[in-house]
């Protein structure tokens, strides 16, 4: 999809804006390899258009709009759990919340990390998402270790966050 094409798809969804007045401000590759870019109206403010899925967006909070390669552990909020017993989250556990959409909707967004989480993860742990931005430590280390791992790679764990997820 070229810059033009962006452009009129723009134009099409704000028609009382014109082509011009549209500038690209950014484009990079996503979490899920898509190519975004981001436009600035004068008016509207800013936009974000998916190529893959030729569609647009206004919410800066999302993860979808984040650069993939620029995040870092301090964008996201961490919780955590453990589970002892049978199960796909057999031992200790993790939930990742990209902070922006946390922060702005107060709840946790469902939706795969595994590429970002990959590069930013705690070294030396082993661990998969089992789940929509759920993941699990598979090795035999307690939570309070995996805890302090996180806390050293520079993941934000916030008690508000950690009270959310623990409701029943």
């Amino acid at each position: 999809m070229s810059t033009a094409d962006c452009k009129d798809l723009l134009v099409e969804t704000y028609p009382n804006t014109c082509a011009k007045a549209w500038k690209r401000a950014a484009k990079f590759k996503n979490l899920h390899n898509e190519d975004i870019r981001l436009f600035t109206h004068p008016e509207v403010g800013q936009v974000w258009v998916n190529e893959s899925e030729q569609s647009l967006s206004t919410d800066a909070t999302s993860i979808v709009h984040a650069q993939a390669s620029a995040l870092t552990a301090a964008d996201f909020y961490v919780a955590f759990g453990d589970n002892p017993g049978d199960g796909i989250l057999d031992g200790p556990w993790v939930m990742a919340v990209y902070k922006p959409f946390f922060d702005t909707h107060g709840h946790f967004e469902s939706i795969h990390l595994g590429g970002v989480m990959e590069r930013i993860y705690p070294k030396d742990l082993i661990f998969g998402e089992d789940q929509e931005a759920t993941f699990g430590i598979y090795q035999d280390i307690p939570l309070t270790e995996v805890k302090r791992l996180f806390r050293e790679a520079g993941f934000v764990i916030d008690e508000k966050v950690q009270a959310l997820f623990d409701e029943p």
